[in-house]
């Protein structure tokens, strides 16, 4: 994928990411995923290649801010899909499927945690990177990578999503 052309008036807007909070559904067939989310992602104007939006789905009750209220992390199972993006841009919903690890029972899962990272072959430094190179940003570190490295400031991030699972 060649990188697309943009002129500078295109550069300086300020990149948009936004994830609301999921809608979870609770499968019961066979075949299926024990848990699939369905997160909203929305992504503009932005130097990024590919996302990647990863579901844990834990034991653990949460608090508002999605902390563990014990503390200790108990982990039923994850999930993750990667979605290459169209110039920069994403519109759309990213579903998530999360089986039970083995010796792990759904039923227990109290909680979920979503978040988005990101990769781009673009450094301010060093321009476009060679051979599929890139710049990855993890979702604690988002902000500061994608700004610091990624050369542009970020309007609008939300890239982390919680809640409790009610069963």
């Amino acid at each position: 994928m060649e990188p697309s052309n943009w002129n500078e008036d295109e550069s300086m807007r300020p990149l948009r990411i936004a994830t609301a909070i999921p809608i979870l559904l609770v499968c019961g067939a066979v075949s299926a995923a024990d848990f699939t989310f369905n997160v909203p992602v929305r992504i503009e104007n932005s130097i990024i290649w590919t996302i990647y939006v990863s579901c844990y789905v834990i034991e653990n009750e949460i608090d508002s801010a999605g902390s563990n209220v014990d503390g200790v992390t108990r982990l039923i199972g994850d999930g993750s899909t990667r979605v290459e993006l169209t110039d920069g841009e994403f519109d759309g919903i990213v579903t998530v499927e999360v089986d039970a690890d083995a010796g792990r029972y759904p039923a227990l899962a109290r909680a979920y945690r979503c978040n988005l990272r990101a990769t781009w072959p673009f450094d301010p430094e060093v321009g476009y990177l060679p051979g599929g190179g890139g710049v990855a940003a993890s979702p604690d570190n988002f902000r500061r990578v994608y700004e610091e490295r990624g050369g542009r400031v970020l309007e609008t991030l939300e890239n982390k999503v919680h809640g409790r699972i009610e069963q």
